[in-house]
């Protein structure tokens, strides 16, 4: 399955990183680019897009204004050089935030979010009750009930339940395609937790069952904002 963007950026150097971007995911098709939400938004009115990556600070209209603007609303990743707007950004349902400079592991990561929520709002079909993964040689169904956490291990992911801990040989980007997104969250490169087990968090970590975990800086103002709308 394809997903269709745009990008709205009022800089030329940018539109083209996030182009190149775009060029090396099989899955993304770049539609169109804009210099500025005035001529985004005639393009938005009369075409469907899947995705926005949308700047925030431009001339006459910002990327806030344009998508007040919009009936209807696709996905929105911002991607802009301030952080002060993460929070607000979050306010309008944004799929991520991206603070420049962008990095193109961390740019994979918000169009994989944006496919995993495209896929959960196209689906009548509940939420899966476990995953199957291969461990010690061996096929196992595993209930996403009893994960707490699952942690990044070089080429292989650790993953700790309420009774058990697998080790498994896959990425995380494999294993959250696999993940109901508001239940599972990635809160460091090498973490993603079950949201049902964190019992407290503060500005660099949180408590997960008996474990204490490191909020990545570039994870932070998601992580906040993720869950206080669970919460």
């Amino acid at each position: 399955m394809s997903l269709s963007c745009i990008i709205v950026d009022d800089e030329p150097g940018a539109r083209l990183i996030l182009e190149n971007y775009i060029s090396k995911l099989p899955h993304v098709s770049l539609l169109h680019k804009f210099s500025n939400a005035v001529d985004a938004f005639q393009f938005l009115r009369n075409n469907k897009v899947d995705i926005i990556l949308l700047d925030i600070n431009m001339p006459e209209v910002d990327g806030f204004s344009l998508i007040d603007m919009l009936s209807h609303k696709p996905m929105v990743i911002f991607t802009t050089a301030y952080s002060d707007f993460a929070l607000r950004g979050f306010e309008y349902n944004a799929i991520d935030y991206l603070q420049k400079p962008i990095r193109f592991e961390r740019f994979v990561q918000a169009i994989e979010k944006a496919i995993r929520w495209n896929k959960a709002d196209n689906t009548e079909e509940p939420e899966p009750e476990h995953i199957t993964v291969k461990a010690d040689g061996i096929t196992r169904r595993v209930l996403l009930s009893d994960i707490y956490y699952i942690e990044s291990l070089g080429n292989y992911l650790k993953i700790c339940c309420r009774n058990a801990k697998y080790m498994v040989h896959m990425t995380m980007a494999e294993m959250e395609a696999q993940l109901p997104p508001m239940s599972f969250i990635r809160i460091h490169k090498s973490y993603t937790v079950n949201t049902k087990y964190v019992t407290s968090a503060n500005d660099t970590q949180l408590r997960v069952a008996d474990a204490t975990l490191p909020i990545g800086k570039t994870y932070k103002k998601y992580v906040t904002e993720m869950l206080k709308r669970i919460k």
